[in-house]
């Protein structure tokens, strides 16, 4: 019996060929990156290139199971969520720009959406990508993919991996990148204390009469996943939140210069325990690339 098979087509997706299959649930899906985007085989050069571009159509996602099992929106789905898990891992604001259902080898286009989308920029070529060889990219979507669409929706994960990714958009001033990584911590803190059952008067959330502050929540959502409290980070989190959410600006020097060095080292570790934190929140196990561009590992 010929699979009934729906095509997704994606922009802005810098990862290595995918050769293995991935399996989700009744579907059979095939990731196939565009040779002249596949970031195993760019020079230091060319990737540079892309990343400063606006890339169109850089990778088809093919969803394919039994006409009898195969649901249209099943499938657009797994596209989407997908998508959003290569975002994540790539840095970047990946999207399906095009569509088709196809049936008895008959195609039938559902959507042509030809808008271009930028992706990630980065200053000075810096590619940070969590994964970048194609068995690391399968072994990450097939481990995370299920915890991600179970956790989705009451974390609102969509939203999060947007400001994540967004914070790492180069030629903005830091102040803005940190005031997105700050709503982005908002938004985890509040989705994890909502979630605990934590009551909440609409400002702030508590346990029994107790308040239960920023830091404390922080400390506890860190935790859950198996990440282990550094006073020192905390405060650094704490101090550059508060600033940049009541004052709009970061701390400077006496000559109101930012401070530059200590800013970006800051920023850095911040964003790199947010990538581990989403990592062991999707349940991942294996090496990545840290943002700070170091092999880490979660076992």
């Amino acid at each position: 019996m010929t699979p009934c098979e729906y095509r997704a087509f994606i922009d802005n997706c810098l990862i290595g060929s995918i050769h293995d299959k991935l399996y989700i649930g009744d579907f059979e899906i095939e990731i196939i990156q565009k040779q002249e985007y596949d970031i195993s085989k760019l020079n230091p050069a060319r990737l540079t290139k892309f990343l400063d571009a606006q890339i169109q159509n850089t990778t088809e996602i093919r969803v394919r199971s039994n006409p009898e099992e195969f649901q249209l929106t099943d499938a657009k789905l797994v596209v989407t969520n997908l998508c959003w898990l290569l975002s994540f891992a790539t840095h970047s604001e990946i999207r399906a720009r095009g569509e088709a259902k196809v049936y008895n080898n008959t195609s039938e286009a559902i959507v042509n959406d030809s808008r271009r989308r930028p992706i990630r920029g980065k200053t000075g070529g810096n590619t940070n990508f969590t994964f970048v060889s194609a068995d690391e990219i399968s072994s990450y979507l097939q481990q995370t993919y299920i915890q991600y669409n179970i956790l989705k929706d009451n974390r609102t994960l969509d939203a999060a991996i947007h400001y994540y990714v967004l914070a790492e958009r180069a030629n903005v001033p830091m102040e803005l990148r940190f005031i997105t990584l700050a709503v982005l911590l908002e938004n985890l803190k509040y989705t994890f204390a909502r979630n605990k059952g934590y009551k909440s008067d609409g400002n702030n959330f508590y346990e029994g009469r107790n308040k239960l502050y920023f830091r404390t929540l922080l400390t506890r959502m860190f935790s859950e996943v198996g990440i282990k409290e550094d006073e020192s980070l905390l405060s650094e989190i704490v101090g550059l939140r508060n600033s940049v959410i009541h004052q709009g600006v970061l701390p400077r020097d006496e000559n109101v210069n930012l401070v530059e060095k200590n800013i970006i080292g800051q920023y850095a570790k911040i964003h790199c325990v947010l990538q581990e934190y989403f990592l062991r929140l999707f349940n991942y196990k294996g090496q990545y690339r840290s943002v700070l561009g170091h092999v880490k590992e979660i076992r």
